[in-house]
């Protein structure tokens, strides 16, 4: 009943925030891309090494690169940290982040928003939802089409690297037209 209330409060919070949000979506190939961001579920290590490749991968081909994970809290042992993160201390009641973390990472017009997470994380959703990127690109989630421009349907128990080969494989197959001059 609790986690009714409080998704029915976050919903309310995007829904409003959705309402001042003014800018266009469209959608945007790797050819054409030179920024991305990532969004990630940074609880389990894992991932980070996942995040950590993927980056690196990226920024060998030229894109300019940020990253923000969502993580409860942070471990005293994490070691050298590499990327944003966010914690629930940073998170409103109602699972919204705190207003520095959305101007700070959402309010930057990024070409391509990958989000990276498998599970459904409200916190990382609302930041997707109200972004300036261009095109953003994620996981299919049934009625969640507000977070994403493009869905990648997956089997519930297929991993993060999954979706990855599938957002880079879909990215790598968008034609942008490209003006012709007469």
């Amino acid at each position: 009943m609790l986690k009714k209330i409080l998704h029915w409060f976050h919903y309310r919070a995007l829904k409003e925030a959705l309402s001042k949000t003014q800018h266009a979506h469209k959608t945007v190939s790797l050819e054409t891309a030179k920024t991305m961001c990532i969004l990630f579920n940074a609880e389990d290590p894992a991932n980070e090494t996942v995040i950590k490749k993927l980056m690196t991968q990226l920024q060998q081909q030229g894109f300019k690169i940020e990253v923000m994970g969502y993580i409860s809290k942070l471990p005293k042992n994490r070691g050298r940290v590499i990327f944003n993160y966010f914690t629930k201390k940073e998170v409103s009641w109602h699972l919204v982040p705190a207003d520095n973390i959305v101007e700070n990472f959402a309010n930057t017009p990024f070409d391509i928003l990958l989000n990276l997470y498998t599970e459904e994380i409200l916190p990382l959703e609302y930041i997707s939802a109200i972004a300036k990127s261009t095109f953003r690109i994620g996981r299919y989630i049934e009625g969640k089409d507000y977070y994403c421009d493009m869905m990648i349907s997956l089997k519930e128990k297929d991993a993060l690297e999954t979706l990855i080969q599938q957002i880079i494989h879909y990215l790598n197959q968008i034609n942008t037209p490209t003006t012709s001059h007469v």
